[in-house]
């Protein structure tokens, strides 16, 4: 890290492995390459070079990352070593570096293993230490990914504090209707962070911004939401979102409903099918696309005869895409959806006048194993081949 190099010269290996090895460094060196963690820089035919005499490379840089990560920890085990100094300095004065995010996070994560308090309060008084960013984007990405590999650690002092602040940010993104740019990597980081996302000072952040009068923090609300893909089982962040089904923005009701498409497990309840199939009703097209959308999304785990006899009813939605979209789902909910008035619709949608409905409408019957069971099927397929 003090050499800010990607490349471990020969002068470096020689060095650290002498002093792990001061009688045998060449049995050392070939473990190390035995591992298959670093390689040569010089071509593999070139057999001129004694191994000794070689440069390396980390064969993947997150191996780097992490060792460089193990060093930062085992230097600040002991405060009267000249290394921790040194590691401490170097996280206050290289938070910000992007080229050493990786290596931050991972060290959080090393030190939410440890039973060591005190390094895990020291390093977070170093992330906390001036230089600080003065805007906050750069600061609240490396907070967010810190904690996300701790788990977060309830243990890390300012931990409740970091929580309070990244709402703060999911709220400023939401009142920022004009220019999205300055939060998209705080977008970024909290989806690849479920644990710090499903705080529950966030979600009741996002409930409230949902919630409120404001028809456009409401869209942009949605649109994080949509962007986040946020799926804790809560009943209040359910319910909200269901309520936004209903919402007088289409914007809104559309986003919404591309977001309970995405839910699993406990989060599939009979509210949210009931709430995608009172969408599926919706005046606005997108709206209702978006809800077709979702529920083959959910497949299987959507079948009843309530969503059955809505797709159905999408079959023969006045806008295409809607329609294109309801066969697909009805071939997404599997051996379910198998009955003569599916088949029938599917067999009816084959007559109408979109190209790409016909198509789907055909493949949903293939999906669904119609062909095998119903000659009736495959001369219908046959006849709509000629068309």
């Amino acid at each position: 890290m003090e050499k800010s190099s990607l490349i471990l010269d020969k002068t470096l290996i020689e060095k650290e492995l002498r002093k792990v090895s001061p009688k045998r460094p060449s049995e050392l060196r070939k473990k190390l390459l035995n591992i298959g963690v670093v390689k040569s820089l010089t071509a593999d035919d070139d057999s001129t070079n004694v191994e000794a005499a070689k440069d390396y490379y980390f064969i993947h840089l997150s191996f780097q990352e992490r060792f460089a990560a193990r060093y930062l920890v085992n230097a600040r085990q002991n405060p009267k070593r000249k290394c921790y100094t040194k590691a401490i300095n170097f996280i206050q004065f290289q938070k910000y570096n992007q080229r050493f995010l990786l290596v931050f996070t991972f060290t959080s994560g090393l030190l939410s293993g440890n039973d060591s308090l005190s390094c895990l309060e020291t390093f977070a008084k170093a992330m906390t230490s001036e230089p600080l960013d003065l805007i906050g984007p750069r600061h609240m990405q490396l907070v967010i990914r810190c904690l996300e590999e701790a788990g977060t650690d309830r243990r890390i002092p300012q931990r409740n504090l970091w929580i309070q602040h990244i709402s703060k940010w999911v709220e400023c993104a939401a009142n920022d209707t004009r220019d999205h740019k300055p939060f998209s990597s705080l977008i970024v980081s909290l989806r690849q962070s479920p644990l710090v996302l499903c705080e529950n000072i966030i979600i009741d952040t996002v409930i409230r911004l949902l919630r409120t009068e404001d028809d456009r923090v409401r869209v942009r609300t949605s649109i994080i939401i949509t962007d986040l893909d946020i799926n804790p089982v809560l009943h209040d962040f359910i319910k909200a979102l269901l309520t936004a089904l209903r919402d007088k923005e289409y914007s809104v009701r559309q986003n919404v409903a591309e977001a309970l498409g995405r839910m699993h497990g406990g989060a599939i309840t009979p509210d949210v099918i009931n709430g995608l199939l009172v969408a599926l009703r919706d005046e606005n097209n997108d709206v209702r696309c978006c809800a077709v959308g979702a529920l083959a999304k959910l497949g299987g785990r959507a079948v009843t005869p309530g969503v059955v006899k809505g797709l159905l009813a999408a079959l023969g939605d006045k806008d295409h895409l809607v329609s294109q979209n309801a066969a697909q789902a009805l071939a997404k909910l599997g051996g379910g959806a198998v009955a003569p008035d599916v088949i029938n619709g599917l067999l009816v949608t084959l007559n109408g006048n979109s190209h790409f409905v016909k198509e789907n409408a055909a493949q949903a019957l293939v999906e669904l194993g119609c062909v095998a069971v119903a000659p009736a099927v495959i001369n219908r397929l046959l006849a709509a081949v000629g068309d």
